[in-house]
């Protein structure tokens, strides 16, 4: 499968069990790791996505999903897919709780979806709100907020 805007390469997820078929943007869902995010600050996720109409799911049963955990428990915002045989971009922005102690992010294929079914990731972008430079997250220091010049 050429990626989008025929680029040579694309992530397939595919599901191969019962359970929810998903590929997390960061290593690890622990309650306790914010990934360098900082707590109170806005951030925006985004990828393209091609459900095929052959061997893919429905499209509803695709998802963009981004989480941060506080209070106990995984508060969760998603984006789902709403079309087949087509790149579309999902898009999601969340702000962080001011007591957030955990963060995911992932690209999910439904539990309702049949074994062997599968969909294409591309241009997977995650970033703070309010920079129009995609380029410019690269460039702060580690949750300090200060831009490195």
């Amino acid at each position: 499968m050429a990626g989008l805007g025929g680029t040579t390469s694309c992530y397939k997820l595919t599901k191969t069990g019962a359970a929810r078929a998903y590929a997390y943007i960061c290593d690890n869902a622990n309650i306790n790791d914010m990934h360098t995010l900082s707590p109170g600050i806005a951030y925006v996720f985004s990828a393209y996505i091609y459900t095929p109409s052959t061997g893919g799911p429905a499209s509803n049963e695709v998802v963009l999903d981004i989480d941060n955990y506080y209070s106990g428990t995984w508060h969760q915002s998603q984006d789902s897919a709403s079309t087949q045989d087509s790149w579309e971009l999902l898009t999601k922005a969340m702000t962080m709780h001011t007591t957030a102690g955990g963060f995911k992010a992932s690209i999910e294929i439904s539990s309702d979806a049949d074994v062997g079914e599968f969909i294409y990731v591309d241009d997977i972008r995650f970033h703070e709100a309010g920079i129009t430079n995609y380029h410019a997250g690269n460039f702060l220091d580690q949750g300090t907020r200060t831009y490195l010049h």
